[in-house]
């Protein structure tokens, strides 16, 4: 089973590492991750992650579990199948007018 999800996260230090501990500890292995930081000082973050072959773990039960944690704001499953990668990598390639650097980072793709 696969499972697009967006998770809004606080700038606290760490949070992003209880995330995937938390994910990783649930039975489920984070396959993309893209995060982007908001104008409300917020990181948006995708992650496309699969369920381990012998975990019975369902993905209602893993978003529940994430929206328990402190550092996490909001989740939601998305529905879009575009690969994450190959949209990290368009959006990395946009720059704005002034030549910075668009504002999505790509945090790593495990294939």
């Amino acid at each position: 089973m696969t499972l697009n999800m967006l998770l809004m996260l606080d700038p606290s230090h760490g949070a992003l590492l209880r995330v995937l501990g938390t994910i990783e500890r649930r039975g489920w292995v984070v396959r993309d991750m893209t995060m982007r930081s908001t104008d409300c000082e917020e990181r948006a973050v995708r992650i496309l992650a699969h369920r381990k072959a012998l975990h019975a773990g369902s993905a209602e039960t893993l978003m529940r579990h994430l929206a328990k944690l402190i550092c996490v704001r909001e989740v939601a499953q998305e529905t879009h199948t575009q690969p994450l990668a190959a949209a990290a990598v368009t959006a990395l390639g946009n720059r704005t007018s002034s030549g910075t650097q668009s504002p999505y980072y790509a945090i790593g793709a495990v294939r």
